[in-house]
């Protein structure tokens, strides 16, 4: 029997979501038991036919900041325990669902929520399943909060009864540092979408050795990399050689972030659409681009992730280029697949480089495609993905 699932993530799941809210919605649409999500009373809920079917549970968000001195070491974990047990009793404690049978799966970015699950656990035995997607706690320097997190997620995860990862790199950071005990712990990614009329689409005669295209968001963990590559793109257009272009569907307001380093010669962007309609955008590309950033800053989440985007992208059936650091997991999920390339140097002059040699080898890429897409309809299709993710939960009761 299925068990029940509650899910303390980042927004509610659905089709059109960042990239933890579109592949929980990817991985549990089709789940057979029932789910619930808790989540603030005032967070937006898309469209019901964009959304899992879970049933929701509010709470009315009390949190006060913390206190960043010395009376705070002292008193921010008091205060937050307190009034977390003053909502729970008032606002959703009665609604939550009998813990028999019940697996809380939390997965996000956002520190009060997991809180949430990290008082759930240790006040009340819930049984909680961690899904890490980055090590997004691993950059925290923050004043007393990055201390409080860590120990929160070291408590999650040490007393969590199995663990959900986004990839085997995750899963060792987090077992090292925290020093965790072994638990059961499944490897999953988001799954390959089916997209309609991929064999006609791949059959047009129309697809040049030119057009990159980048989906998705531009957070700071992507940019510095995605940057170079558009310089990449720009010199193409200085120098003799073949041309490139790259096209970029994100966010208006992360374009606009960035656009005055991305703007320039072969660059264009494509605005931001639907996850339905880019799916129908990505097998008109030659590559389809997934960037990591190259900083110290953001070293955490370039080693520990494989990015949403890549599954989509190999449902596409089109190689992928990952610009990243030499660690960088997405990097080393591409060269193991053999569905893509890794270029680990941001210098332009290098990138150009590369994708002319891509271009002089045709059959590489063709063969890079065809594995793609081999992937797609076996390892990472979505039926195979969903059943092993759901036998793995159902042994957990």
């Amino acid at each position: 029997m299925s068990p029940t699932l509650l899910f303390i993530t980042d927004s509610f799941p659905n089709s059109n979501g960042a990239g933890i809210s579109q592949t929980l919605y990817n991985l549990f649409r089709d789940y057979g038991g029932q789910m619930w999500i808790l989540m603030p009373e005032d967070e937006i809920v898309p469209p019901a036919n964009e959304c899992i079917l879970a049933k929701r549970i509010t709470y009315k968000p009390i949190w006060r900041s913390a206190m960043r001195n010395r009376l705070g070491k002292l008193l921010n974990d008091l205060t937050r325990n307190f009034q977390f047990t003053l909502q729970s009793f008032k606002t959703f404690s009665q609604y939550l669902p009998h813990k028999e049978g019940l697996i809380i799966i939390v997965s996000t970015t956002d520190a009060s929520k997991l809180h949430l699950a990290y008082l759930l656990s240790k006040n009340r035995g819930y049984a909680v399943v961690p899904y890490f997607m980055d090590d997004w706690v691993g950059s925290s320097t923050r004043f007393w909060y990055g201390r409080r997190l860590q120990k929160m997620t070291a408590y999650v995860l040490s007393t969590a009864k199995a663990r959900l990862m986004i990839s085997k790199q995750l899963k060792a950071i987090l077992e090292e540092r925290f020093k965790l005990p072994t638990v059961p712990t499944h490897i999953v990614h988001n799954p390959c979408p089916v997209i309609p009329h991929l064999g006609s689409m791949l059959d047009q005669k129309n697809l040049s050795a030119s057009l990159i295209m980048y989906a998705g968001s531009i957070w700071p963990m992507h940019a510095d990399a995605l940057v170079a590559t558009a310089k990449a793109i720009h010199l193409s257009h200085q120098v003799p050689g073949h041309k490139y272009n790259l096209h970029i569907y994100a966010p208006a307001v992360q374009w606009q972030n960035y656009s005055q380093q991305l703007k320039g010669a072969g660059v264009a962007y494509k605005g931001w659409l639907s996850y339905a309609e880019v799916l129908q955008e990505m097998p008109k590309a030659w590559l389809l681009l997934c960037t990591a950033s190259f900083t110290i800053e953001y070293a955490p989440f370039s080693k520990s992730s494989v990015q949403t985007k890549l599954t989509d992208y190999i449902a596409a059936a089109r190689p992928v280029m990952v610009v990243g650091p030499m660690d960088a997991a997405s990097g080393e999920w591409v060269a193991n697949n053999g569905c893509g390339l890794h270029f680990s140097n941001p210098d332009p002059k290098v990138l150009l480089k590369g994708l002319r040699n891509c271009t002089q080898n045709p059959e590489a890429i063709k063969a890079m495609a065809e594995q793609a897409k081999t992937l797609a309809i076996g390892t990472y299709a979505a039926q195979t993905v969903k059943q092993k993710l759901y036998q793995f939960l159902e042994n957990i009761i």
